[in-house]
């Protein structure tokens, strides 16, 4: 009599390969992403101390105060569109047959993203002159309008690099973020030093988006081949609200919101320019601290995952 074979068990990772790369992608994307925000920390906060350097408080404060507006606004304009390309289209590209369908989303995504951005930046491109006057700084006129410009293009590139994100392609855009990161810490002390003040710097911000641009939407084309499917619209406009509802709630008091404020109650640009400095270096000591964590985990997690191990210790 012989012995009766049992079916392989399907949820078996040990006669999944796929599962088991995908495993190892998952962890060296995290590894990646980890390092990217250690990285990234660190040279945003050498750049403040180099812009502040270069500018002065008072104008490292007018600086932080019109950044700080234009990074708040399109957090409230996101409406969840990257919360969905991670979660979506992370699930759609794990399949070849529902691949195509992200090239749909994306194509929506950007669409519904104009559709939001283009009239609050126009308000803001035309209503500069006004802002200006109320912040009684004329220089102000310029700076809006090149942070229009920076927002637009940033704001389309998000999606795109989202696509590489929910592929785990975090290696490439790491990379690419770090060249980045450091071309615009040199530059602001080139441009500093060749007297370009702040609307320099915010030139450069228009240049370094439209270059992340064409990056991540070349980068996003290649990993969606074929053309477009179909897809059911309501599911993603709820799960984008929905997304988009939670990240409100729990990141909406942040520094930004904080030095809007502080603009709002008319205090002295040199005091904001000293709490964005040191609200900046409380960050960046905050996550080295406990924030460097997830960086080991995943460098322990890979070694456990290569070696066979279920965990370590």
């Amino acid at each position: 009599m012989h012995a009766q074979t049992m079916p392989p068990d399907p949820l078996s990772t040990s006669t999944a390969p796929e599962t088991t790369s995908l495993a190892s992608r998952f962890v060296d994307s995290m590894k990646w992403n980890s390092t990217t925000q250690v990285f990234g920390l660190v040279i945003r906060f050498l750049s403040s101390l180099v812009i502040a350097r270069g500018l002065g408080l008072r104008l490292y404060g007018v600086n932080a105060s019109v950044n700080s507006f234009f990074m708040l606004l399109p957090s409230l304009l996101s409406i969840g569109f990257e919360e969905t390309i991670q979660v979506v289209a992370a699930r759609w590209m794990a399949s070849d047959e529902h691949r195509p369908r992200v090239r749909t989303l994306l194509r929506k995504l950007v669409a519904w993203r104009l559709a939001l951005y283009v009239p609050a930046a126009a308000a803001l491109f035309f209503g500069a002159p006004a802002i200006a006057a109320w912040v009684r700084e004329p220089e102000v006129e310029l700076f809006v309008k090149l942070l229009v410009a920076a927002m637009l293009v940033s704001g389309i590139a998000s999606l795109y690099s989202n696509v590489a994100q929910a592929c785990l392609r975090i290696r490439g855009l790491t990379i690419f973020n770090m060249g980045i990161q450091v071309a615009g810490l040199v530059a602001a002390y080139l441009i500093l030093r060749a007297g370009g003040g702040i609307a320099g710097l915010l030139a450069w911000q228009v240049v370094s988006a439209t270059v992340s641009l064409g990056f991540y939407a070349l980068n996003a084309h290649g990993l969606m081949p074929g053309a477009a499917e179909p897809i059911e619209v309501p599911p993603v406009i709820r799960f984008a609200g929905t997304a988009w509802l939670t990240a409100m709630c729990g990141q909406f008091l942040l520094k930004e919101l904080d030095i809007v404020l502080l603009n709002v109650f008319r205090v002295p640009w040199q005091a904001i320019g000293a709490y964005n400095l040191g609200a900046s270096l409380g960050i960046t000591l905050g996550f080295l601290t406990n924030g460097i964590g997830p960086l080991f985990q995943a460098a322990l997690a890979e070694t456990a995952e290569r070696s066979g191990r279920e965990r370590v210790g």
